[in-house]
């Protein structure tokens, strides 16, 4: 149950890291005003980015998930 936990805040902790990383990509993609479709064109790293957030996103998601449903809570058993 505590590694379940530590791997829910670990998740969170990328989850909020990666949507601060991508809110910064957006700042500076608006502030230089390019077309957003050019800066996913020359950035790559932005759209790796928002893969890996989305990614990080579900597997928070599920883990919280399995630690409230019956299956994952001990204190049905």
């Amino acid at each position: 149950m505590i590694i379940r936990r530590n791997l829910i805040s670990i998740c969170s902790l990328l989850s909020v890291v990666s949507g601060a990383v991508l809110a910064y990509q957006s700042g500076i993609a608006l502030d230089e005003m390019w077309s957003f479709e050019r800066y996913f064109k020359y950035n790559q790293l932005y759209i790796y980015i928002l893969t890996i957030s989305v990614v990080v996103l579900v597997i928070t998601i599920l883990l919280e998930w399995l630690a409230t449903s019956r299956w994952g809570n001990d204190y049905h058993r």
